[in-house]
C-alpha cells in the first residue's frame, strides 16, 4: 500500500498492492474509501471505477473489462443495470438491494436468448427462450422452481410437460 497515514488513519489518494501488482486506487478519508476509485485486474488493467462513499460502493460504476454499467447504493447493485460477461454475452435488468429482481432479458452475439422476471434473485413466472430469433421454449417458474415448460416445434407443433403440480 501506499499513501499517506494521518493521525493512525489512511488520508488522502492511495494506491492498494497485491503483492507487486495494482489491485485499487482511490481516495481515504478519515480511514475509509471516499471518492473516486479504479479497481485493476491482475495484469493491471482497469476493470471497474466508480465512487465510494463512507466506506462502500455509492452511484454510478463503469465496468472496463465488458463495459457492464449500473449503479450501487449502500455497496449493493440497485437500479437498472447492464451486464457483460463475455464479448458475446450481455444482459440487462434490474438489481434491488443486491438481488435480481424485475424483467431480464440476455442477449447472446446480439441475439436475444432468453427473458423473463425475478422475483427477490429467484425466476418467477413466465420465461421466455429463443433461438435464431424465434420462441423454442416458454418455461414457468415459481419462486426459482421450475414448474412447466412449453417446446414450440418447427412446424408449429407443442410439445407440453408438468415438471411440477402444487
Amino acid at each position: 500500500m501506499a499513501g499517506i497515514i494521518f493521525r493512525g488513519r489512511k488520508e488522502g489518494y492511495w494506491i492498494e498492492y497485491q503483492g507487486k501488482k495494482k489491485r485499487s486506487a482511490g481516495y481515504f478519508r478519515q480511514g475509509i474509501k471516499n471518492g473516486h476509485w479504479i479497481e485493476y485486474n491482475i495484469l493491471e488493467m482497469k476493470v471497474a471505477e466508480g465512487p465510494y462513499v463512507d466506506g462502500e460502493k455509492e452511484g454510478h460504476w463503469i465496468g472496463h473489462n465488458f463495459n457492464s454499467r449500473g449503479n450501487y447504493h449502500r455497496g449493493k447493485k440497485d437500479g437498472k443495470w447492464v451486464d457483460f460477461d463475455c464479448p458475446e454475452r450481455h444482459d440487462a435488468g434490474e438489481y434491488s438491494n443486491g438481488i435480481k429482481n424485475g424483467f431480464w432479458v440476455y442477449f447472446y452475439n446480439g441475439q436475444k436468448f432468453e427473458e423473463g422476471h425475478y422475483l427477490n434473485g429467484k425466476k418467477d413466472g413466465k420465461w421466455i427462450l429463443y433461438g435464431e430469433g424465434k420462441i423454442v421454449f416458454e418455461i414457468e417458474y415459481c419462486q426459482g422452481t421450475k414448474i412447466s415448460s412449453l417446446f414450440h416445434g418447427q412446424n408449429g407443433s407443442f410439445l407440453t410437460s408438468l415438471d411440477l403440480i402444487i
